[in-house]
């Protein structure tokens, strides 16, 4: 339909009243072309300086950098592996624990806020991550939204990553002339040519021109995410924190933007590398070669056993665990072990205290 009209009748949400009117529609292509020069559109998007979905050759970008303020925020980066195949898929035999883990530090931090917190993610994660005063968003579904301005914590757990296909495609739209190189190939020449194209090493593309244009698109949504929250509001006073989870050497980049981003407002930016709790996960999983269990599995096990204030020897694990001084010194070179026992420690020579889980 070009011109015309709409009848529509609806309901009220009480479902009382009935409304009906008509919509008029008219076509208005012809005042819209491009090409013609016959229509400006002006588009206030805060992240279109880093969004390469913004770099096409007809689009001028004002610079507005004299408009921006300091923002009273701080990022803390936790590296985990959160992509969807190790905290959503249960192919990864950790991804259950991985999940508990995170959503346990969600629910102590949102015990320290006035009004809660807000957590983006996968959609797939929204049935994981609920209860109590966490408010939830993901991916692709939050953008605009103005529904959590009165939060001032965020976990952003993963990344909106597209498929390796669709940032090809983006190149595609901002250099034409690979479509056109494309279009003077025979059908095996072309799926040979977009192959090597995406190809991948170790998660990341060989070209690293795709890396980058992958890494600018994933900022451009972390930045629209995290300012769904009280930061939003340029005359906000109170401080903001994100807990943004990924795996830090792989987004090693992604890290050096955000800091090249952020950090000349006052941001502080960190990383806090890999918690405790993953880091004891990551041990109690460990598969031996016979099969058995670990020596700082079994030493981990008889602590978690142990009443919370409980004190205890040194000795008296070598004897219930059956070990040797010199295997209990060993396993202590695993850090999870070491780190344990030094939170345990009372001061005292030998003996240590069983802190709360």
């Amino acid at each position: 339909m070009t011109d015309g009209a709409f009848f529509i009748s609806m309901s009220s949400k009480a479902g009382e009243d009935i409304e009906t009117f008509f919509l008029q529609y008219r076509a208005n292509w012809d005042k819209f072309y491009l090409t013609q020069n016959k229509a400006k559109f002006f588009v206030f998007d805060s992240s279109a300086d880093i969004d390469p979905d913004y770099s096409i050759d007809y689009c001028r970008m004002m610079n507005c950098s004299k408009y921006r303020t300091n923002l009273n925020l701080s990022i803390n980066q936790i590296n985990i592996n959160a992509s969807k195949s190790q905290i959503v898929k249960n192919n990864n035999k950790n991804a259950p624990q991985i999940r508990a883990a995170i959503w346990k530090r969600i629910q102590e931090e949102s015990r320290k806020t006035k009004n809660g917190l807000l957590t983006i993610t996968y959609s797939e994660l929204d049935s994981f991550f609920i209860g109590g005063r966490v408010k939830r968003g993901h991916f692709g579904g939050i953008k605009g939204l103005n529904t959590f301005s009165d939060l001032t914590k965020v976990f952003h757990i993963g990344n909106n990553r597209l498929s390796e296909f669709e940032y090809f495609m983006k190149m595609i739209l901002l250099k034409p002339e690979i479509l056109e190189e494309l279009k003077q190939m025979d059908e095996e020449e072309s799926r040979r040519y977009i192959e090597d194209a995406i190809a991948m090493k170790m998660g990341l593309y060989v070209d690293n021109e795709l890396n980058e244009l992958m890494y600018r698109s994933i900022l451009a949504d972390f930045e629209q995410n995290i300012f769904r929250v009280k930061i939003r509001d340029f005359r906000n006073t109170d401080h903001v924190e994100v807990f943004a989870y990924w795996d830090s050497n792989m987004f090693d980049r992604l890290n050096e933007l955000i800091k090249e981003r952020y950090e000349p407002l006052g941001v502080k930016f960190k990383c806090l590398g890999v918690p405790a709790e993953i880091k004891k996960i990551k041990v109690e999983t460990r598969q031996s070669k016979n099969g058995e269990k670990t020596i700082p599995q079994r030493i981990l096990t008889w602590i978690d056993k142990q009443p919370t204030g409980n004190e205890f020897r040194v000795a008296k694990i070598l004897s219930e665990l059956d070990i040797t001084d010199k295997q209990f010194q060993k396993a202590k070179k695993n850090q999870v072990i070491a780190d344990l026992f030094k939170n345990m420690s009372t001061g005292q020579k030998g003996i240590y205290r069983v802190n709360p889980p």
